[in-house]
């Protein structure tokens, strides 16, 4: 319907467009809301594997510690830490998820946690690499090129789909980036290792960026279906259907207002 078509500005739901991040706050928050609720199960099997593939490096590593004659006392702290900082992530993922009356501070928690779990990996690999390597280094030579590349693969995917801003996500991928290369590369030697997880990571991140432009458009596209319906609801004098409030892609949490009353008669 024209006249419903034009009840909506064409900035309304302006997106940028390298980004597709909305240049109105209050939709931009409205999407990452939506996005973060409903990558739950896309969360909950990815943090899983990693937790699955973390824990096979903890004891893969131990056993290359047990044969040295010396021994590696760092890195097993270190393996041990990382293990319990992924089961970490993904208990509170989970946890994060049952809060279906905070959606807006579920996300944003969500966000920091993630946050703070790439920071700790980070801070946590790149000291044992530099201090004492040689246990890790014999662990992930023995597992291979593709089950590191498995690995960043799980955590590009994770680090796309927490509803957080283009600079956020890429500010994280870059540290997997460098945790990786410095680890890999300039403390292990080892050239197809740290190329085999540098490549995964970013196509996961690129690929994870793609998906969410197209989610983006989806969510702008029913949003404004939305409005236009408001709009003739309003323009005839009629209320909304019990039931039928068509709130699409939006939470509750994020669009909290006045409901709507019952229809009259």
């Amino acid at each position: 319907d024209p006249e419903a078509a034009a009840a909506v500005p064409d900035d309304s739901f302006a997106r940028h467009p390298i980004t597709g991040a909305f240049t109105k706050p209050a939709v931009e928050s409205a999407f990452s809301v939506g996005a973060f609720r409903d990558a739950f199960p896309l969360h909950a099997v990815l943090l899983a594997v990693a937790v699955v593939v973390q824990l096979n490096l903890a004891r893969q590593t131990l056993h290359a510690i047990a044969v040295m004659p010396s021994g590696s006392p760092n890195a097993r702290n270190v393996v041990l830490s990382l293990s319990i900082i992924c089961i970490i992530g993904l208990v509170g993922r989970v946890r994060l998820h049952c809060m279906q009356d905070l959606q807006v501070r579920s996300q944003r928690l969500g966000s920091g946690l993630w946050t703070a779990t790439v920071v700790l990996v980070f801070v946590v690999d790149m000291h044992a690499f530099v201090t004492d390597s040689e246990g890790e280094c014999t662990a992930a030579r023995q597992l291979g090129v593709y089950y590191l590349a498995l690995l960043y693969l799980l955590l590009a995917l994770v680090n796309g789909s927490h509803g957080m801003g283009f600079l956020h996500k890429l500010s994280l991928a870059v540290l997997l980036l460098i945790e990786d290369l410095v680890t890999m590369v300039a403390s292990c030697g080892e050239l197809a290792l740290g190329l085999g997880s540098a490549g995964t990571l970013v196509l996961g991140f690129v690929g994870a960026h793609l998906v969410e432009l197209r989610m983006r458009r989806l969510f702008a596209e029913k949003e404004r279906l939305q409005h236009a319906y408001k709009y003739l609801l309003a323009t005839s004098g009629h209320q909304p259907p019990a039931g039928d409030r068509m709130e699409v892609g939006r939470p509750q949490a994020a669009t909290a207002g006045p409901s709507q009353p019952p229809p009259s008669g």
